[in-house]
Parts: C-alpha cells; sequence; structure tokens
C-alpha cells in the first residue's frame, strides 16, 4: 500500500471472495457491497421484444463512454472498447439512452457492462441480448442492491449462484456503480 501513497492513488476497488475478504480487511479495505452472479445455463433463447434496442455501432461509443463515466466515475473507453462484440443500445430521438456490452466465446456469454435511464429499457436490453446470443450460458456480474437488475435477471430466467464483496481503500467512491444493472466484470467494474 505505500507505493500507492507514494503515487498518489486516492482509492483502491476491488472484488473479494468470501475467503480474500478478511485479508484485505487487514489492509484497511472497507466492505461496499455484494456483487452477485447470476447465470443462465445453456438453452433455447426465448423470444425478445425489440423495442428500441439495436446492435451498437462504432459511432455509438462516445454516447456510450460518456453514459457510462457518469456511474463509474471516469472514462473508460478502452474497457468499453474490448467488450463491443456483440453490443447493443437503446436510442430515443437519436440519443443513446441504454447499453449492454458482452464478451462471448466458445464457453458461453459474460454480459455487462449493463445500464439504462429506465427499468424497462433495461429490460428490453437483456432479453433482446439474450435471445441474439442464442443457446450459450450467460453470466451478469449485478451489484446486489440493484434490486431491479435482480428482478429483470429472474424474469429472463438467469438465476443467483454467488457473490463477491465489492471493497475499498480510502475514499468513498463520487460514482453511481449501483445505479449499473451489470458491470463488466470483476477485473475492470
Amino acid at each position: 500500500m505505500t507505493l500507492l501513497h507514494e503515487r498518489g492513488v486516492l482509492q483502491v476497488m476491488l472484488d473479494a471472495t468470501e475467503a480474500g475478504r478478511p485479508l484485505y480487511e487487514t489492509f484497511g479495505f472497507q466492505q461496499l457491497y455484494r456483487m452477485e452472479i447470476w447465470v443462465r445455463e445453456a438453452r433455447e433463447p426465448r423470444a425478445a421484444e425489440m423495442s428500441n434496442v439495436r446492435w451498437m455501432v462504432p459511432d455509438d461509443l462516445p454516447e456510450v463512454v460518456a453514459l457510462d463515466a457518469e456511474l463509474y466515475g471516469l472514462p473508460r473507453p478502452q474497457v468499453l472498447e474490448a467488450r463491443l462484440r456483440p453490443a447493443w443500445v437503446t436510442v430515443d430521438s437519436g440519443k443513446v439512452t441504454g447499453y449492454l456490452l458482452s464478451r462471448v466465446n466458445e464457453n458461453g456469454a459474460s454480459l455487462g457492462p449493463w445500464y439504462h435511464r429506465s427499468e424497462e429499457g433495461a429490460e428490453a436490453l437483456l432479453s433482446t441480448a439474450l435471445f441474439e446470443i442464442g443457446d450459450r450460458a450467460v453470466r451478469i456480474d449485478i451489484p446486489e442492491l440493484n434490486s431491479q437488475a435482480k428482478t429483470i435477471a429472474t424474469r429472463c430466467g438467469l438465476t443467483y449462484r454467488r457473490y463477491c464483496t465489492r471493497m475499498l481503500y480510502r475514499e468513498q467512491p463520487p460514482w453511481h456503480m449501483t445505479d449499473q444493472y451489470g458491470i463488466a466484470s470483476f477485473a475492470t467494474g
């Protein structure tokens, strides 16, 4: 931690397993909230209501980065660019109002970050993504404080698997991370 202090790092955030949490507490990390892991086993997808959801295109990235920065506290285009295949956005009156990015491989799909200004829009994004991802297994990491996200996940056929504890060293976060419906991953927030 001394090196971090010397370099002017104001805060460090991590997601700890229950086995690791006590160790991080000895270094001064404080518990913020749990990150819940929700999954859908590989299965036949159900039909989705598409509404105003569409595939994300490269021109959408600046608006998605701006929305994400409102939640996360800083712009992180590199994290978002790494999760653009496939990705979905909602657009109202020509403006991006929500997004769901993913990482898909032979083992399944990891969804997130996932955000929308409304519960209905968030559900439209998720149901569209699940339909288009097809029969692959799916995982979403949801902040436990976002009860809307957990309700949507349940309605879309996902189930709670386990959790990690989101922990912070030093200053409290200025962002609104619990407004996210799902994060990119434990490694990137």
